[in-house]
C-alpha cells in the first residue's frame, strides 16, 4: 500500500506510525544497550599490559617498568 493511500485513512495511518515508532525505539534501545556493554567490557579490561618487575641486586628494591 502506498504512503498516500495510508495517509488518507487516519486510523490506519496513526496505527502505522505508532508501530514504526515502537520498532524504532526497540532498535535504538538495543543498540544503546550493546554500546553500554562494550564500554563496560572495555573498562573491565586492564588498561596497561603486565609490567615486568626487576629486583635490584644491591638494595633489594623492586622496580616496575
Amino acid at each position: 500500500m502506498a504512503w498516500e493511500d495510508l495517509a488518507r485513512d487516519g486510523p490506519r495511518w496513526r496505527s502505522a506510525v505508532r508501530e514504526g515508532v515502537t520498532l524504532f525505539e526497540k532498535e535504538r534501545r538495543r543498540k544503546a544497550e550493546e554500546k553500554r556493554q562494550r564500554h563496560k567490557e572495555r573498562d573491565a579490561a586492564p588498561a596497561l599490559p603486565q609490567l615486568a618487575s626487576y629486583t635490584c641486586p644491591f638494595c633489594g628494591k623492586v622496580c616496575v617498568s
